[in-house]
């Protein structure tokens, strides 16, 4: 109890960043020296951090206390398990999560998941899922199951990880969704890297199907798989300088690819409407290309088969301009590209359109990884500057115009005025690499 009162009186106390860093080596040199000398005396202090922990984690608004423990976690690394101690997981972590992780896994807190998250940082998925789910299975083993399968019987770490942790970490959207899918990319190991990538995404995708387009990403597990994108393009950075090293696994974007994600970016990008912001987000994700230099998770095919749809669905919005030279605009277009631009009169035009180019202005960098398709790239780009000049067009003949032509331009001016506005994002140099 008094290493736990001096732990808590250090962090409600404004100390010098030095002091308080040789504080923290002291406090791990006494736990060092308690656990050589006599592990009983130890015993003790686990015990009663573990009921703190539990205690702590039980009580709302615990984000303080979260923090304690979690710096807790951070000194025994920086003083012990980076000098390659291993009784810091065996006798503290290792039996505290084991006995917190049922307390964690239903409160939906986010802080509570990201102890969890901090702790496989610092010792590894698998030295983590060892511990606390095989060691220790007997503090929760009784408590806890996943579509009747008790983790108790669950014997090695790929079987936790599938039975476990990726129902849990994929549950609906919540409160703690960010820090659960964050949870999820860190327990990814380098021994089983492609294997449990490839099982989230089927896990994913074997449990979404759209009510209104069979075989589509239905919008929810669309905007979790968009989420859980962006996050592994920032675990695959943070990797690659952890690893100093584009070598290691999930370091480079090709380690992220995955078929399913390529057939079904391409599925939502043929779709119809109704629209979801959800899939705008979903292929974006996939695409990368919001700001210069992110990578794309997609093969180059894909890349070209996406985009061509794209550029399918602003023609098909240009060619039903009330404009004739509009029209003439797009059927050479058309005839340049060998795109057949066919869809049913009753359809939304202007949604499908704008779908199009929601999805452009979130990946437009990407365009510039499509060296070599300088016909599509330009098709794509002419067909921005002529629902843009159409847009100019219908402004300054407002006035001249029948009723008939004004209700026409009015409902398509929405998409000239986005693509006004996406127009001027677009930077100059980036323009002048496609001379």
């Amino acid at each position: 109890m008094f290493l736990i009162t001096m732990k808590v009186d250090m962090l409600n106390t404004k100390y010098p960043m030095p002091y308080l860093q040789e504080l923290g080596k002291c406090f791990v040199e006494i736990l060092l020296g308690t656990y050589m000398l006599d592990n009983d005396v130890l015993s003790v202090f686990i015990e009663e951090l573990e009921d703190n922990c539990v205690g702590a984690l039980q009580q709302a608004g615990n984000v303080d206390i979260v923090e304690r423990i979690i710096l807790f976690m951070l000194l025994l690394e920086k003083h012990a398990v980076l000098k390659g101690a291993i009784w810091p997981l065996a006798y503290i972590v290792g039996p505290m999560l084991a006995k917190s992780f049922s307390i964690i896994r239903s409160s939906d807190s986010p802080d509570n998941v990201r102890l969890l998250s901090v702790a496989v940082s610092i010792f590894g998925p698998q030295m983590i899922v060892q511990e606390v789910f095989i060691k220790n299975r007997g503090h929760y083993s009784s408590k806890l199951s996943y579509d009747g399968d008790k983790v108790g019987e669950a014997d090695d770490f790929m079987q936790i990880f599938k039975n476990i942790f990726v129902p849990w970490c994929l549950q609906s959207n919540s409160c703690s969704t960010s820090a659960r899918l964050d949870l999820l990319l860190a327990l990814l190991d380098d021994e089983y890297f492609s294997e449990q990538w490839s099982f989230i995404i089927n896990y994913v995708i074997d449990r979404s199907s759209s009510k209104f387009q069979p075989g589509l990403l239905d919008a929810d597990h669309a905007a979790t798989l968009a989420m859980l994108l962006e996050k592994a393009r920032d675990e695959s950075m943070k990797r690659k300088v952890k690893d100093d090293s584009s070598h290691g696994q999930g370091c480079n974007a090709e380690d992220w690819h995955h078929e399913y994600l390529e057939s079904s970016a391409i599925a939502v990008s043929r779709s119809l409407p109704p629209f979801s912001t959800s899939h705008v987000q979903f292929i974006c994700s996939l695409l990368g290309g919001l700001t210069e230099g992110r990578s794309s998770f997609l093969s180059r095919n894909a890349l070209i088969l996406i985009y061509e749809e794209i550029f399918r669905k602003l023609l098909s919005f240009i060619q039903v301009s009330p404009f004739f030279w509009v029209q003439n605009a797009a059927s050479m277009l058309n005839n340049d590209a060998k795109i057949c631009v066919e869809f049913d009169s009753s359809l939304n035009i202007v949604e499908i359109a704008q779908f199009a180019l929601e999805i452009l202005d979130g990946s437009f960098f990407s365009l510039k990884t499509l060296d070599g398709e300088s016909g599509l790239v330009s098709g794509i780009l002419s067909a921005i500057l002529i629902i843009e000049w159409e847009c100019n067009l219908s402004k300054a003949l407002d006035d001249s115009l029948d009723e008939n032509s004004m209700t026409k331009t009015k409902a398509r001016l929405t998409i000239g005025e986005y693509v006004c506005a996406f127009r001027n994002k677009i930077n100059v140099q980036f323009l002048k690499a496609f001379a």
